[in-house]
């Protein structure tokens, strides 16, 4: 029980920290401004910079893929089981390479899209600050 009596002593004497300054003060007034802490300043930059994120970590882990199955190539030596594995796992990784980087054409073809599509109104553009 004596715990929990200092817990709730120390809980009360921290609400009452937290507290009291807002009745102090209460009444003044204090101007805080919110800064956007992302460099995009539209949904299209930011959604850009999401899939450069996921681009630049997709190329080196496809990289990392390629590498480790070369090495399962060289591991092999010569027993057909471990290069057919080591065959899937190469064709996976090119597979996954290619689906990456197919992700920006597809991207740019879809603003390309809306683009022709919409000539007078406001254009997309990809090149953010």
């Amino acid at each position: 029980m004596k715990f929990w009596k200092g817990k709730i002593i120390f809980a009360l004497f921290a609400l009452v920290l937290i507290i009291l300054p807002i009745f102090v003060f209460g009444d003044v007034d204090i101007a805080t401004k919110l800064e956007n802490p992302l460099s995009a300043t539209s949904l299209f930059c930011f959604l850009k910079d999401i899939l450069d994120v996921f681009l630049t970590i997709g190329v080196i882990i496809a990289v990392l893929f390629i590498v480790y199955a070369g090495f399962m190539y060289v591991t092999a030596r010569g027993d057909t089981a471990k290069l057919s594995t080591a065959h899937k796992a190469f064709l996976g990784a090119v597979i996954g390479t290619a689906i990456i980087m197919g992700v920006w054409v597809i991207a740019n073809a879809i603003v390309g899209t809306i683009n022709a599509i919409r000539p007078g109104t406001a254009e997309i553009k990809l090149d953010c600050p």
